[in-house]
């Protein structure tokens, strides 16, 4: 007897532990709303965080009547069959109503980096595996605003901004395994961020990056991605790799909807001549 009302002691105290970090951040929450002075919202997100991550784990949001329950109780997250997330909208109204201007600057370039997601870092070409990309004109913009954001507001949401930045500062020196883009469109992607970053510390890395490419002492795979909507850096090897597309799999523009990306994976690897890049199915 006592060793089992022992057992369900702990059992409840974990299930109390459990939801610690959910009921922490309601009370967070609600003194954020009821204050009268304005605050920073930085560890408020922290908790949504931590309370998304675990509400996400705890209950079972693939059950319509569970999801229905908790989406009413815990304001400024969102749940789906997924899992659950950070509502950013609702902390940007928040932090315009109730936070510091670091607060409402964060959460809109937080919106905006989202909003580039997949491709502003990188783009999944099967059901767990990715490339990186530099995403165009995006990324560089994106480096940028963040870079200002730290250095407007060096002690705000640091963890936060600096993820961002070393991980487009990884991408751009080559600290990656996979680029989603053939050698010559990393290049030219390369010489665009410098140009348009002068003088930043990065580009002594990106110099380095761009001359193990050209020697061909790269531990980087170069790749093209094809999926929905995606487009080939070039012509020439786009028609090459769409045959080898069509050889690993005949039927896949019909089940296109529902094929994994894996299916459609091809890599470009370093060679010293560019011409004898070979395609490989994996």
């Amino acid at each position: 007897m006592g060793k089992n009302f022992f057992l369900i002691f702990i059992f409840a105290f974990q299930a109390f532990a459990y939801s610690d970090e959910a009921e922490f951040y309601l009370e967070a929450l609600s003194e954020a709303e009821n204050s009268q002075a304005r605050n920073s919202l930085e560890v408020l997100y922290s908790n949504a965080l931590l309370a998304a991550e675990e509400l996400g784990s705890e209950y079972d949001l693939k059950n319509p009547g569970v999801l229905k329950e908790i989406s009413g109780k815990y304001r400024g997250l969102s749940f789906s069959e997924a899992g659950a997330s950070v509502n950013h909208d609702f902390f940007l109204r928040l932090a315009e109503s109730r936070g510091l201007n670091s607060d409402t600057e964060f959460f809109r370039l937080l919106m905006k980096e989202n909003s580039s997601f997949p491709d502003l870092y990188r783009k999944m070409f099967s059901e767990s595996d990715f490339c990186y990309t530099i995403g165009g004109g995006d990324f560089s913009v994106m480096y940028k605003r963040w870079k200002a954001y730290s250095s407007k507001y060096p002690s705000a949401y640091t963890e936060f901004a600096d993820n961002s930045l070393e991980t487009m500062e990884s991408v751009v020196s080559g600290n990656v395994e996979n680029m989603c883009y053939s050698r010559e469109e990393v290049l030219k992607s390369l010489a665009r961020f410098k140009k348009e970053n002068m003088g930043a510390e990065i580009n002594s890395e990106i110099n380095d990056f761009i001359a193990r490419i050209k020697s061909s002492k790269c531990e980087v795979k170069f790749g093209l991605l094809f999926s929905a909507g995606g487009n080939p850096p070039s012509r020439s090897t786009g028609r090459r790799a769409f045959r080898s597309q069509k050889r690993l799999s005949p039927f896949s523009s019909f089940l296109r909807p529902f094929a994994s990306f894996r299916y459609r994976k091809i890599f470009l690897y370093c060679t010293h001549d560019e011409k004898t890049f070979s395609f490989r199915p994996v």
